[in-house]
């Protein structure tokens, strides 16, 4: 059957990897949500610069920490998809793609794409 992928590209495989990776990412989203919920019931916001700081609280330290853990994602999802596809070797490289794709502001999609070229 000509147009079948096959190997570690296959559409299967790439469904494992990136549930694999998921898999990883689900307590940065998770202790980042709960850091924003709680943070932002108590009154917190978010610190966008240092000029800032000296509105700094406890509850707006919960919320900017939620927020940063957020902006993680990319990185993790990019690291972790790596690390499915070609074991230790992709975790640094996938990382950096992350961290590449989360700077163009391409997001979850972009650190999975990078991922996926890396690994």
């Amino acid at each position: 059957m000509a147009g079948k992928l096959k190997g570690k590209f296959a559409p299967s495989e790439i469904k494992k990897h990136v549930l694999t990776a998921i898999s990883y990412l689900l307590p940065l989203i998770v202790a980042s949500g709960l850091l924003i919920a709680i943070g932002n019931l108590t009154g917190g916001v978010t610190i966008a610069s240092i000029d800032e700081l000296d509105a700094m609280t406890v509850p707006s330290a919960l919320t900017t920490l939620g927020g940063m853990g957020m902006g993680l994602i990319p990185a993790f999802i990019g690291g972790y998809i790596a690390y499915s596809v070609a074991d230790r070797p992709g975790i640094a490289p996938g990382f950096l793609m992350g961290m590449i794709a989360s700077f163009l502001n391409s997001g979850f999609l972009g650190g999975l794409i990078g991922g996926l070229l890396v690994g």
